[in-house]
């Protein structure tokens, strides 16, 4: 896209389904693509290294972190990734959701 434009919804949002088609076909997880119990004290450590930067309200990073775990990704990656490389994973993602929810909706 030019810069200064932004594709349309519908092209955002097939783009999304497009995405989780990928990510899905990428998976190594349960039959539930939850990975939470297997790594509750990381994610409790991602949870805290989160709320200490103080850029998101604690309640969004409960709900990000509960969905993060719950996306289906490997279990390899929470193996091999430290809590901290997680945690700077995770901020980007929710900066990246934040900053395409903002860009839609201002159109």
């Amino acid at each position: 896209y030019a810069a200064g434009t932004m594709p349309s919804k519908e092209k955002l949002e097939k783009l999304r389904g497009d995405l989780t088609v990928a990510v899905a076909e990428v998976m190594d997880t349960d039959e539930r693509g939850d990975v939470r119990a297997m790594f509750k004290s990381q994610a409790e450590k991602v949870a805290q290294l989160l709320k200490e930067e103080k850029f998101y309200l604690d309640w969004v990073i409960d709900e990000e972190v509960a969905a993060y775990y719950s996306l289906g990704i490997s279990q390899r990656y929470f193996a091999q990734e430290s809590p901290e490389q997680v945690a700077r994973h995770l901020s980007a993602l929710i900066g990246a959701k934040r900053s395409a929810k903002a860009e839609v909706e201002s159109q």
